[in-house]
């Protein structure tokens, strides 16, 4: 039926998927844990962060809902982290969990596309607003709510219709083998519907921010700037750790696939595992970072001026939303001139 020379090209074909070893159940289980722990962290950063906000009433304040935005799609995306941690057994009853995974492969894909969504608008609202001086909250709805929702979901669809969903490595998502062997359109898939564009994106939204970071610091060294404008200049620059970190942590994970396609094997054990915390890691500094936003923004004590004289004094008096919290004392008010 084949000649020796056929024989010995299928037997190199099978011998080359066969080296191509998947994980030991232990390792997986490595995996899925730190990948379900963190995103635990990330889903309770998230929540507090948002809950802060709804209690203090910031949402009113379009800079926060802005970053109430980003902590709430990185809220939808750690849990579905920790869902993740359902597979441990996935191996021993694949029938059972596969509609499982394949489900929660599509909504892992659609919401990583929600938070660059969501991530891209906030990089074009402070670009406008640092560099061109112009305010697109009015678009709120449109930009930053409904294509953030819209758009993931056809992204989504496509390894659906490929049949591209599958459990990869220890969690669902798009496979890039099938039956221990290289499957190269699960790995275009998870290039070009991923990583290619995520990584494009996050480079632009470098450049526009190192573009607006320049226009902060030339307008902020002006003597008649504003103290609205102050202000309004501390609760934007904040958001500007949202892009840098994504791109950041997204780094690993690319590399990893880059790394695992190059060697047409099994994926270094070492990678895999930066990548099981990185990954998770997208929300959970979302979340701190909006924490931090917030008590630096709204809890800390600060300066201001009274508004019928000055205070006079050797020590620095605290306030704390315009009441005096201390006061030294030797301190003495002085009133204005005019008032006098």
């Amino acid at each position: 039926m084949f000649s020796s020379g056929d024989e010995a090209v299928i037997g190199a074909q099978s011998n080359s998927c066969n080296t191509t070893a998947s994980l030991s159940p232990q390792q997986n289980n490595v995996l899925l844990i730190i990948r379900a722990s963190a995103g635990c962290a990330a889903v309770v950063a998230c929540a507090m962060a948002a809950i802060l906000v709804l209690i203090r009433r910031l949402y009113k304040q379009f800079v926060y809902r802005l970053a109430l935005y980003q902590v709430l799609s990185s809220l939808l995306f750690a849990a579905l982290q920790v869902l993740q941690l359902v597979f441990l057994n996935y191996q021993k009853s694949p029938d059972v969990y596969r509609p499982w995974c394949l489900v929660v492969a599509f909504f892992h894909l659609c919401s990583m596309w929600t938070k660059l969504s969501l991530t891209v608008w906030v990089t074009f609202h402070l670009f406008c607003f640092a560099v061109v001086s112009k305010n697109f909250k009015r678009l709120e709805p449109l930009l930053y709510i409904v294509t953030s929702l819209l758009v993931p979901v056809p992204i989504g669809v496509v390894p659906f219709i490929t049949k591209s969903y599958g459990l990869l490595e220890s969690w669902c998502g798009i496979v890039g083998t099938k039956n221990g062997c290289p499957y190269f359109g699960g790995i275009m898939q998870q290039f070009f519907l991923w990583y290619v564009p995520a990584l494009i994106v996050l480079f632009v939204e470098s450049v526009m921010m190192i573009g607006m970071i320049s226009t902060v610091a030339c307008y902020a060294r002006q003597d008649n700037i504003s103290s609205s404008a102050k202000q309004a200049i501390k609760q934007m620059l904040p958001l500007v750790a949202y892009p840098i970190t994504f791109f950041a942590l997204i780094i690993l994970p690319f590399a990893t696939r880059v790394y695992g396609a190059a060697q047409l094997g099994p994926t270094n054990y070492g990678l895999l595992l930066v990548t099981a915390f990185c990954i998770p890691a997208y929300g959970l500094t979302t979340g701190v970072t909006l924490l931090l936003h917030v008590c630096v923004m709204t809890l800390s004590p600060r300066k201001v001026d009274f508004k019928y004289g000055t205070i006079d004094g050797d020590d620095m008096v605290t306030v704390r939303k315009n009441t005096i919290v201390s006061v030294s004392s030797n301190t003495k008010y002085v009133p204005r001139i005019s008032d006098q």
